[in-house]
């Protein structure tokens, strides 16, 4: 049997074939149009109050430690869950960040520099090298969470403990692998 004799035989067959591969190719063209499916990015971040040991939410874009409405410090939290994040017994963290006070300055200064020339639409007021920022980063620091009354030990954020850190964040929830990183 020749393929023409195949169509001419099951038209209906062929013809939803093509509505098939027509709503597909449609479908593909409007996902590379808009972008794809978006992502929703946190918007906000979890701290660590160094007095109580309590998570507090806050801006995302600041350089820990912070000043807490409460007049206390607070370091960065990296929250996960293995089983919800919604549920404040199901959240744990995994390790601290902070700069040291002359990097967290100078991070802030770079800061203001890029969002006072964002807000007017000029160049920024002073020049920055990209690989000062990424040096400076570099400096941050990581502790493990510690029981209360404990003594925080920070280390560099490139030191075989905070790789350590970093490896049993994501381990955390054993063989099931589901650790979900917690956003407020």
């Amino acid at each position: 049997m020749k393929i023409r004799d195949w169509i001419n035989q099951n038209a209906a067959v062929v013809t939803i074939l093509a509505v098939l591969v027509l709503i597909a190719a449609l479908a593909w063209i409007i996902v590379g149009a808009t972008g794809g499916p978006s992502v929703q990015l946190p918007q906000q971040a979890w701290y660590y109050d160094l007095e109580t040991g309590k998570l507090v939410p806050g801006e995302l874009n600041l350089f820990p430690p912070i000043d807490l409405p409460s007049s206390g410090k607070a370091v960065l939290a990296k929250v996960y869950s293995c089983s919800d994040c919604d549920s404040e017994s199901g959240r744990k963290v995994g390790w601290l960040e902070k700069y040291p006070p002359k990097v967290k300055a100078r991070l802030e200064h770079i800061k203001q520099i890029m969002d006072e020339a964002e807000e007017t639409g000029n160049k920024p007021s002073e020049t920055i090298d990209p690989s000062e920022y990424t040096d400076l980063q570099d400096t941050k620091l990581f502790a493990e969470p510690v029981p209360e009354g404990g003594e925080l030990k920070w280390v560099k954020a490139f030191s075989p403990a905070a790789q350590k850190m970093q490896l049993d964040f994501m381990r955390a929830c054993g063989e099931s692998g589901n650790t979900s990183i917690c956003n407020p």
